[in-house]
């Protein structure tokens, strides 16, 4: 599979992280963070070499310095947010298996926190959206963005209204994720409300992990009560299906304009590296809130 914005599955931590911090001679403001605890198998798994292995290194000890300057508790300047966002892009190309220091929930330290609090993830998401084409995938852009906001709340407001955000907006519209992100959706995680879900968003899309395992292949469901279904049939040709649909809480009941309703479950799950994550079940099957096959090979 595909993912031009890495989504890596990355091993469990063993035993507590190993830091290296060295102090310049002249000046004890910059500070070279070197995060030495990535396991051989994350290492290998991301497939990077010792050249790509110290460019990292050095760009993610550049994003640590940047960010040190920067507020975890307000909103900080779009443009050295974006300073920052460059250093955790350099970081990551260098060796992907380095998104587990930027926005991974299984892992935090004190250069972590300093980073995603003061915005430096978010700023990632907005400039690898800004760059990115139809390939993007945006659960990992809501991870990255999803890294900043958890740790620091004042950072929703951008999300929802400011400019400069406004190529994330687009890259996860249509998506629940990104009303959480955004502090629109008025529906708790532990009591799922599908209409409080919506917040900001005109509609959410559903997707079957691939066609033809399901009868939908893709759901689209406004926020104004309606919904379509697009489907294929035997010559491949898109059909379009519209109808209704209610809410009670998690509970979603569609009616076609044809045949029977039926209804399914909303489920809120949390992905390994951190953002949420929404689903629609009914019985044994479920379509989910992003495409599983995203430009797969």
């Amino acid at each position: 599979m595909h993912r031009p914005f890495g989504m890596f599955a990355l091993a469990a931590l063993l035993g507590a992280p190993l830091f290296t911090v060295a102090c310049s001679a002249e000046t004890t403001d910059e500070i070279e963070v070197t995060e030495d605890d990535l396991t051989a198998a994350e290492i290998s798994s991301a497939g990077c070499s010792k050249a790509g292995i110290q460019t990292a290194k050095t760009a993610w000890s550049k994003a640590y310095q940047l960010s040190r300057s920067l507020s975890t508790t307000t909103t900080n300047d779009p443009a050295k947010l974006d300073a920052v966002a460059e250093q955790i892009d350099k970081a990551i190309t260098g060796c992907s298996a380095y998104a587990k220091y930027a926005y991974d929930a299984s892992y935090s330290s004190a250069y972590t926190k300093q980073v995603r609090a003061s915005g430096g993830t978010l700023a990632y998401a907005v400039r690898v959206a800004k760059m990115g084409d139809e390939c993007t995938d945006p659960a990992a852009l809501a991870d990255a963005a999803y890294a900043t906001t958890a740790a620091n709340a004042a950072f929703k407001k951008v999300v929802r209204s400011d400019a400069w955000a406004a190529p994330l907006r687009e890259k996860l519209a249509g998506h629940f994720v990104r009303s959480e992100l955004d502090g629109s959706s008025t529906s708790k995680p532990e009591a799922l409300d599908i209409a409080a879900q919506f917040g900001d968003l005109a509609s959410v899309t559903f997707r079957a992990p691939r066609p033809g395992v399901l009868p939908v292949l893709e759901r689209k469901i406004f926020k104004n009560g309606t919904y379509e279904d697009l489907t294929t049939d035997a010559n491949a040709d898109v059909v379009v299906a519209k109808g209704t649909w209610k809410a009670t809480g998690a509970t979603i009941t569609f009616t076609p304009a044809k045949g029977a309703a039926s209804s399914s479950t909303l489920v809120r799950t949390v992905s390994k590296t951190g953002a949420p994550v929404f689903t629609l079940k009914s019985g044994g099957s479920e379509i989910f809130n992003y495409d599983p096959d995203l430009c797969s090979a």
